[in-house]
């Protein structure tokens, strides 16, 4: 029985000797490409898809576009330099009120004189 316990002894002391094999930092290299594409098809491409609808939409903001700004205020654009960041709206007859470019929600599209003179 001794005998028996002492050769088991004496294989886990062998085993546990053993160090297993250590890895380069080169093993874990497809690990991390794959991490990486992922992270850009879940990240920058949809943030590269709004950003092009987004400069979409700031082409559309001209004079006299009623427009919605982040705010929920509505109006129509009096002013819209190329050069400047703001944009001055008119919300009411006497009110107008200089935004930056960026508040800009979204343009109301114009109802066309069909679709109102059918009603």
């Amino acid at each position: 029985m001794s005998n028996w316990l002492g050769t088991l002894l004496l294989l886990a002391d062998e085993a546990a000797a053993k160090k297993p094999p250590t890895s380069s930092w080169t093993d874990s290299l497809p690990l991390f490409a794959m991490i990486a594409a992922v992270f850009y098809i879940c990240f920058i491409m949809p943030n590269r898809a709004e950003r092009k609808k987004r400069e979409k939409l700031m082409d559309t903001v001209r004079k006299n576009a009623r427009i919605v700004t982040r705010g929920g205020i509505i109006g129509t654009v009096v002013e819209n330099a190329a050069d400047s960041n703001e944009i001055t709206i008119r919300v009411n007859d006497s009110t107008r009120i200089k935004i930056v470019k960026s508040a800009v929600e979204y343009v109301i599209p114009e109802k066309s004189e069909e679709s109102s003179g059918s009603k």
